[in-house]
């Protein structure tokens, strides 16, 4: 058993689940709920999303770093896999789509101000999707060795 790439592994799958989590948690259960209740003052909203803009990019760079770990200890098993669907490809658009879910983290963190608010929650709920999507690609990934 390989514990450094187990450990990784973990941390990299806690570290998806949190920020997906996290941002799922925002744009469903908090904005939701503060839109029945009258909504959040400009300025409780500004700190939240820039708190969040902290978490979320530590969590971001956790990701990168046990990503392209486990990427390189995983390579030589996706080299003689016989999937259908070549792993390298799957990594390719979930590397993608990180990236996206990077930029769309830092404009919905960024965007100050009530004229700002419904672009934070499209952003979130797109963010929300693409973060979906990639725990998808992951399961497709973990499946092709």
């Amino acid at each position: 058993m390989n514990i450094p790439l187990t450990l990784s592994v973990w941390i990299h799958i806690t570290s998806a689940v949190l920020l997906v989590g996290g941002i799922f948690f925002f744009r469903v259960i908090l904005l939701r709920h503060a839109a029945r209740i009258g909504g959040l003052s400009d300025e409780l909203r500004d700190a939240l999303a820039s708190r969040w803009l902290h978490v979320a990019g530590m969590l971001l760079i956790v990701l990168l770093v046990s990503g392209l770990y486990n990427f390189t200890q995983r390579n030589a098993l996706w080299k003689a896999s016989e999937a259908a669907v070549s792993p390298h490809a799957i990594f390719g658009v979930k590397f993608l789509l990180f990236l996206a879910v990077c930029a769309l983290t830092a404009l919905a963190s960024v965007s100050r101000g009530p004229k700002f608010h419904g672009r934070r929650k499209m952003l979130m709920a797109v963010n929300t999707v693409l973060g979906l999507l990639i725990v998808f690609l992951s399961v497709l990934l973990g499946m092709s060795y």
